[in-house]
């Protein structure tokens, strides 16, 4: 009688765990926030790493148009 107890709460336990794993890993809630708060953070970076880099975007941009502004002025 005990035994068939104790082997009755093991199947409980088990049932229960098992359970709780499943709800566990089909729960998406949340996932799409986490996804998109993961492709923000990939695109800050790279907005980071463009602007602010040793040879930058701005600085690149900035010498590009001083040539041509060059450029028209030798022209008139």
């Amino acid at each position: 009688m005990l035994s068939a107890s104790i082997s009755n709460a093991h199947f409980d336990v088990h049932a229960a765990m098992s359970e709780t794993l499943s709800d566990f890993k089909n729960n998406q809630h949340g996932v799409a926030a986490i996804e998109y708060g993961l492709i923000a953070l990939a695109v800050a970076v790279f907005i980071v790493a463009v602007l602010y880099g040793d040879d930058n975007f701005i600085v690149t941009l900035s010498s590009k148009l001083n040539q041509l502004g060059d450029s028209v002025t030798a022209l008139r």
